[in-house]
């Protein structure tokens, strides 16, 4: 009996891991439709709309990839059914979740009674989510091995419409890529996102988020110590990209802001603030900072700033077209 139960609690921890494995989300299932960078879902149109940057010989649309703050959750609510497929324990720490979100903000989260637009909280194959209310039911799907709050945070605040902290435009002045250490077919995890296309709610990079994966993310495994390659290193050598457990300081402001809640939900210093230790790195824009090459503005337009294939030369080359002119002091 002691065997089977031993050989049950193997099988559930190696579920887990191929779910989520040192902070980085991605699908044991990889025909899931419309997946995008591990666990974001993509609507039609916006599938359509990112063919036309991967092809670096396309030019970029300014809001090629999705709209995610544009329609938001009307007045902060987001109704929700929760699948019969899920326990009574799992339900309890959907709810919970939920519950952290709505004790640092104003959104709310309520069982859906005739709403159009609301949450089908599913569970299918993998953890992933739409970014932001793209209108009707859409899925967020919790399998097994994304029962965890900081899984289900992630994916809750994927839907309010919070994109991955290190795919953001400006990701280079604070940390550097390791592409030679990323699995060949996890390249797409690192696309930047075009500054026109994404809401940073006017905040710098934060390594703390929960929407921020760890320094391990989609790395190679080394064939001698069969330990994960480093795949992003932050440029500031006194910080370690650890896994985000909590939502940081940031997070709950942004969250705050994406919910254009009123002052007294603004936790300036509130007890409901979970601290993170710091979220941003002082940076400096780089006095001499200048293109050098005449050929900058087209680089960009042609989308090979935010191109993982051309990204380390265009940087280079482009520091001020391709917004790398910033530095950790």
């Amino acid at each position: 009996m002691s065997d089977i139960v031993g050989i049950l609690k193997f099988l559930i921890i190696i579920s887990i891991f191929d779910c989520f494995y040192g902070f980085e989300i991605r699908q044991p299932n990889n025909e899931v439709k419309n997946l995008r960078y591990g666990d974001i879902l993509l609507t039609e149109a916006q599938i359509e709309r990112i063919k036309m940057t991967e092809n670096p010989l396309n030019k970029v649309r300014s809001h090629f990839r999705r709209e995610a703050m544009t329609m938001r959750w009307n007045d902060a609510v987001v109704p929700y059914t929760i699948s019969p497929k899920f326990g009574l324990m799992e339900k309890m720490l959907i709810q919970k979740a939920m519950k952290q979100i709505q004790e640092v903000s104003c959104f709310k989260f309520k069982p859906r009674n005739y709403e159009t637009d609301y949450l089908k909280i599913s569970k299918l194959d993998g953890c992933y989510s739409y970014v932001g209310k793209i209108g009707g039911g859409q899925e967020l799907s919790l399998a097994n091995g994304c029962l965890h709050d900081y899984i289900i945070i992630h994916e809750f605040l994927h839907a309010i419409g919070f994109e991955h902290e290190h795919q953001r435009y400006d990701r280079d002045n604070y940390i550097e890529v390791v592409y030679h250490n990323i699995e060949p077919s996890q390249y797409h995890n690192f696309d930047k996102v075009n500054i026109h296309e994404i809401t940073t709610f006017n905040y710098k990079y934060d390594l703390k988020s929960i929407m921020h994966y760890d320094e391990t993310a989609f790395g190679r495994v080394n064939g001698m110590t069969r330990q994960k390659l480093v795949t992003m290193v932050p440029r500031d050598k006194s910080i370690k990209l650890n896994d985000n457990l909590e939502l940081s300081t940031w997070d709950i402001e942004k969250l705050n802001i994406a919910g254009n809640c009123k002052s007294e939900n603004n936790n300036n210093g509130g007890n409901n603030v979970i601290e993170s230790g710091g979220g941003e790195i002082p940076s400096v824009v780089v006095v001499d900072c200048l293109d050098l090459s005449p050929f900058c503005h087209l680089y960009l337009k042609q989308g090979l700033c935010i191109n993982p294939i051309y990204v380390q030369l265009t940087t280079s080359l482009c520091p001020k077209t391709c917004f790398n002119c910033m530095t950790p002091v």
